[in-house]
C-alpha cells in the first residue's frame, strides 16, 4: 500500500516544522509529546519524548 498527500508549502516551510520534535505529536502516529529539555531546537538540543 501507498500514501501520498499534497502538502502546499514551501519545501523550506516543511522541513522547519519536522525538524521541530516538539511537532511530532502532530504528524507520527503514536505519539503523545515532544519536549526540549535544554531550551529550544539548535545544534546540541535534546528533548524527551513518549511514545
Amino acid at each position: 500500500m501507498k500514501t501520498s498527500i499534497l502538502i502546499e508549502r514551501t519545501p523550506e516551510v516543511v522541513f522547519n516544522y519536522i525538524a521541530n520534535f516538539e511537532n511530532n505529536p502532530n504528524w507520527q502516529s503514536g505519539m503523545v509529546s515532544a519536549t526540549f529539555t535544554n531550551g529550544e531546537l539548535r545544534k546540541g538540543a535534546t528533548y524527551d519524548q513518549v511514545a
